[in-house]
Formats: C-alpha cells, sequence, structure tokens
C-alpha cells in the first residue's frame, strides 16, 4: 500500500541533511583551529551533533513515507536531538546567554520530535 508522504517529516529531513552538512564542515574547521580547553570540547561536541543530525536527516528524508518507521527514525534522531541541545548549552555557556540562538538551536530538533509523532487516526464512535 502507497502512503501519502509526510511533508514535516521531508522539509524538516532536507533542512536536517543541509545543517548537518554545514555544520560538519565548520565543526572540522573548528576542531583544526581549537588548541585546547573548552574551546576544543565546543568543537568536538558541534562536530559529534553534526555527524548525528546528518544521518538522521538522511533516514529521516528516507522514511518520510513510512508512518512505520517513525519509532526507528525517534531513536535514531534523539541522540542528534540530545547533542544538539548539549551543544546548545555549551555555547550559551561559552558565548553568554543569547536567547535567541538558543531557540533558533532547539526549532529544528523539535521538528524533527513533532514529525516523529505518529498520527492517529481519530475515529468517531456512534454507540
Amino acid at each position: 500500500m502507497k502512503h501519502r508522504i509526510n511533508v514535516l517529516s521531508l522539509v524538516t529531513g532536507i533542512l536536517m541533511i543541509l545543517g548537518g552538512g554545514f555544520g560538519l564542515v565548520i565543526g572540522i574547521i573548528a576542531v583544526a583551529g581549537s588548541l585546547s580547553g573548552l574551546p576544543l570540547f565546543s568543537a568536538i561536541i558541534s562536530l559529534i551533533s553534526s555527524v548525528g543530525v546528518l544521518a538522521a536527516g538522511i533516514i529521516y528524508t528516507l522514511n518520510a513515507r513510512k508512518p512505520e518507521k517513525a519509532a526507528f527514525c525517534k531513536a535514531v534522531g534523539m541522540p542528534a536531538v540530545l547533542f544538539r541541545i548539549l551543544g546548545a548549552v555549551v555555547a550559551l555557556w561559552v558565548t553568554g546567554f543569547d536567547i535567541v540562538s538558543f531557540i533558533m538551536s532547539m526549532f529544528l530538533p523539535g521538528l524533527y520530535l513533532l514529525g516523529c509523532i505518529p498520527k492517529k487516526k481519530r475515529t468517531v464512535d456512534n454507540g
């Protein structure tokens, strides 16, 4: 049976692929430029997060048409989302509190988790 494509999953997956690829390049540059201490730790967390986001975005995009794979996508994406949250917290600690930056860094993981929630069929009981 052919399912309709989940547009939220598709768009979120594509944004995650783009963001993960961009973050991977920036993370490699940041690790190469950091000597030690907290900036190196932050760069490594960013690099790990970007690899996870890239992988989760690819899996999420490939399974956008398969609602039965929502639990699998959620299991694959949760570590990436957690590392993204950890990276945002470390960035807040290193650079200072910036609420706009924090909200923007939580937007895509929020969409990811929202897209993983399977839509339940609503039926009306007439009896």
